[in-house]
C-alpha cells in the first residue's frame, strides 16, 4: 500500500487547522531511582490532554472534539473470525464544513476500533490511532493537502521490514512532530516523524526494550519521557532529550502507578 493517499471526498480545504547510531548500554540499578522515592507523577511538566469523546454503535464509531468530528462506519462480516466480523469500512474527518473521507475497506488488514485520535501544534495534521485484530495502525491526515497516509507503511518503506504495531504516540506540544513507539511482540523501537518533511528522527536506546506504550512530550518540547517495558514484566520512565541526542532513565514504575501516567494524556 502507498502511505500517502489522496482522500476520495475533498471541498475547498481549511487553511491551518532528524538516523543516529549509538552503541547499546545495559540499564544501570544506579540509575534508576525506585518508585518509593518518588510516588507522584508530576502532570505539571506535561501539557494538558485535548478533550475528545467517544460514542459507538452498531453501525458507527464518532470521536468528537477540537472542532472535529471523526465517524468510523462499521460493517459486519459474518464470513470472518467472530473477533474480525465487524470491520469499519470509510473514516470520515469533519473540520468545521469540510469533510474528508477515507476507504480504509481497501486497507490490507481491517481496522476493527478508533482507539483515539488528536491534532497536531498547528492543527494541520490529525492522528487516528486504529486498531487492528494484531497490532495497531496510526493515520495522519493532513488537512490542508487533502491527503492521508499510514504511518506504519512508511515505516515499513524506510526500514525494510514490517512494523506490526505502533503502540503509542504524542504530539510535540511545539512542533509539528509526532513521537511514536513501534515494533512487535518482542522488541519496541522510538522515533520522532516530521511530516511535512517526511523524515523520521529514530532515538538511541540504552537497552531492548520489550513494548512502550506510552510516550509523552514535556511542555518546553525538547524533553520526551516514555514507558518502556524492560526486563519482562518491569516498566522503567526513560528520558530522552532531543538537544543532546541522550536517553537516560529516570525511574521504575510500579502497575499500580501506571494508570496515573496513562490518565496524563486521556
Amino acid at each position: 500500500m502507498k502511505y500517502t493517499h489522496v482522500l476520495l471526498s475533498s471541498a475547498i480545504l481549511l487553511s491551518s487547522l532528524s538516523m543516529l547510531s549509538v552503541p547499546q548500554q545495559s540499564v544501570s540499578k544506579t540509575a534508576v531511582k525506585s518508585s518509593a522515592e518518588n510516588k507522584v507523577v508530576d502532570s505539571s511538566i506535561y501539557p494538558s490532554a485535548n478533550q475528545f469523546n467517544k460514542k459507538v454503535s452498531a453501525n458507527k464509531i464518532v470521536w468528537t472534539g477540537m472542532n472535529v468530528i471523526l465517524e468510523a462506519d462499521v460493517v459486519n462480516k459474518p464470513d470472518q473470525a467472530s473477533f474480525e466480523q465487524n470491520v469499519i469500512e470509510s473514516i470520515t474527518v469533519a473540520v468545521g464544513e469540510q469533510a474528508y473521507t477515507i476507504n480504509t475497506g481497501r486497507f490490507d488488514d481491517q481496522l476493527l476500533d478508533i482507539i483515539s485520535m488528536d491534532v497536531s501544534w498547528s492543527k494541520t495534521w490529525i492522528a487516528i490511532h486504529a486498531e487492528r485484530s494484531a497490532g495497531k495502525t496510526l493515520i495522519l491526515v493532513n488537512v490542508e493537502t487533502g491527503k492521508f497516509m499510514v504511518l506504519n507503511d512508511r515505516l515499513q518503506d524506510e526500514r525494510n521490514h514490517t512494523i506490526e504495531t505502533i503502540a503509542s504516540y504524542h504530539w510535540s506540544p511545539k512542533r509539528d512532530e509526532i513521537a511514536i513507539s513501534f515494533g512487535d511482540t518482542a522488541k519496541s523501537s522510538l522515533a520522532i516523524y516530521d511530516p511535512s518533511k517526511d523524515s523520521f528522527h529514530y532515538l538511541p536506546r540504552t537497552t531492548n526494550y520489550i513494548s512502550t506504550n506510552l510516550v509523552l512530550w514535556q511542555k518546553n518540547g525538547n524533553i520526551l519521557d516514555y514507558i518502556s517495558e524492560y526486563p519482562s514484566d518491569r516498566l522503567i520512565l526513560f528520558r530522552y532529550n532531543t538537544k543532546t541526542n541522550q536517553v537516560k532513565p529516570v525511574q521504575k514504575i510500579n502497575k499500580q502507578e501506571w494508570p496515573q501516567w496513562f490518565e496524563i494524556i486521556h
